[in-house]
């Protein structure tokens, strides 16, 4: 007899080969336009105060109504409401001055919205020419 253990299972024998496992597909491409849902459009628009509509000063002791506008650029056209003691402040800068109008863009209305004019700074006139021009602090022949 001899001494050789005997199997405790025993696999039945196949004539087939194992077959590879199938290959994964490709990942499908994307098709069509991607689409992301966002909260809300903002907008700000730039114009200048001279352009914008003059706006009559309300009754003593009552409220200031809203100033309604509608705001076009190449035919599409946006309707804003804005507070009117804030148009109101805006319009008494000059002319020149660049008005912003910001919201949130719903349909075809800036909901939301409010004016507020950029600050200008002032242009400082050009520094006349001192009586020292020739010597500059950082002249070497002054530091000897």
């Amino acid at each position: 007899m001899t001494d050789e253990p005997k199997p405790i299972l025993t696999l039945p024998k196949t004539d087939k080969q194992a077959t590879p496992p199938a290959p994964v597909p490709p990942a499908p491409k994307p098709t069509g336009r991607r689409t992301v849902e966002v909260k809300a459009f903002k907008i700000a628009l730039t114009v200048k105060v001279g352009d914008l509509p003059f706006e009559p000063e309300p009754p003593p002791n009552k409220s200031s109504p809203a100033v309604d506008l509608t705001l076009q650029c190449k035919g599409t056209a946006l309707k804003v409401s804005l507070n009117g003691k804030s148009y109101r402040k805006a319009l008494k800068n000059d002319p020149t001055a660049t008005a912003i109008i910001q919201g949130k863009l719903e349909g075809g209305k800036i909901i939301e919205a409010g004016i507020a004019v950029a600050p200008q700074k002032p242009v400082a006139p050009p520094a006349a020419p001192s009586v020292d021009a020739e010597k500059l602090p950082g002249d070497a022949a002054e530091n000897v």
